[in-house]
């Protein structure tokens, strides 16, 4: 009757044949909280792909997926998306931030609820490294911490690789400094703990990175411009930069001075305040270490053509940061 894709099959049927797809996922959810005593709503959504909504187009275009809803008793709307297996039940899936579900009541009754956008605190990656020098190779010694959407993403690719396979994502996800980067050694814990950050232990080293010039040695802490993908192109049309999702970076990069030599210069700290994105990058000397720490954030998962001069001009400051090296003069 081409209504297949709207309505949901019977909970039993679902059960029985154990497979079904998101509106099949939703139905038996939406009844196994009914046996329980628990109010639940069957709820129509369209995700990002779609980009009207039922308040502009009230018909069935305006849905491509099916969740359950519950509401709790101090009146919050619990949004139940069985297709995001790897998320906890306080984060729906990614794809569904920012839109509009039609939650059925009943037969003749329903109510629209406007998705948030997660917000950036709650997606967060941390990756601190301490670096050391030996001879003209670069050794770390890092972990990434993994907390939100940047988690979930994650735990998911590391649920669909082999274990070669894996390590090969693992070394393009955590690259630095240029393509002799290598990874000697990782550990990955909490990656089937939904309420837990992933964190990853690694051990790496790169070669030909640092400079040296007679007695001094010239070394960048920038050892990722991941960021600098997403300059946007002057001549680029009016079509908005999309992202999966918010975000927060934190990136420490910690350097033990090698024996014999002393910071000649250090970069000037430097940052970009924006309501929406920005970054902040400060240097700091204690005895014989010197740490950078870059923060990144943008709290958007749609920069618009009107922000675009803004956002390149982020990017130019970021990338004028990129270009700085601290100097080491043996002693």
């Amino acid at each position: 009757d081409g209504m297949g894709g709207m309505v949901p099959r019977e909970p039993n049927a679902i059960y029985e044949k154990r497979y079904g797809d998101c509106k099949d996922m939703a139905s038996i959810i939406n009844q196994i909280l009914k046996i329980g005593g628990v109010r639940s709503y069957l709820t129509w959504i369209g995700t990002r792909n779609i980009t009207y909504n039922f308040s502009q187009v009230p018909c069935p275009l305006s849905t491509d997926h099916m969740i359950c809803a519950y509401k709790d008793s101090a009146g919050k709307t619990w949004l139940l998306d069985a297709t995001g297996k790897n998320a906890p039940v306080n984060l729906y899936t990614s794809m569904i931030q920012g839109k509009q579900a039609l939650v059925g009541i009943d037969s003749l009754r329903y109510e629209l609820y406007d998705v948030p956008v997660i917000a950036k605190e709650t997606n967060t990656c941390r990756d601190s490294v301490f670096i050391k020098l030996e001879n003209e190779q670069v050794t770390g010694y890092g972990l990434k911490t993994m907390n939100g959407y940047p988690k979930i993403f994650f735990d998911h690719t590391y649920n669909h690789f082999t274990a070669e396979g894996f390590k090969e994502y693992l070394t393009s996800e955590l690259n630095k400094g240029n393509n002799t980067f290598q990874l000697t050694f990782f550990g990955v814990k909490n990656f089937d703990d939904r309420n837990a950050p992933t964190s990853v232990n690694y051990v790496c080293k790169v070669d030909n990175y640092l400079k040296r010039h007679e007695n001094e040695i010239y070394f960048n802490f920038h050892l990722d411009k991941n960021e600098l993908r997403y300059m946007l192109h002057e001549n680029r049309e009016n079509i908005p930069l999309e992202f999966d999702n918010t975000v927060s970076e934190t990136s420490l990069v910690t350097l033990q001075l090698p024996a014999g030599y002393k910071a000649n210069y250090v970069p000037a700290n430097s940052s970009y305040a924006g309501d929406d994105f920005g970054f902040d990058i400060q240097y700091e000397k204690k005895n014989d270490l010197i740490t950078m720490t870059k923060h990144f954030y943008c709290n958007k998962l749609m920069i618009y053509p009107a922000d675009f001069a803004k956002w390149n001009e982020m990017l130019r400051s970021l990338n004028r940061s990129y270009t700085e090296s601290i100097i080491l003069k043996r002693d």
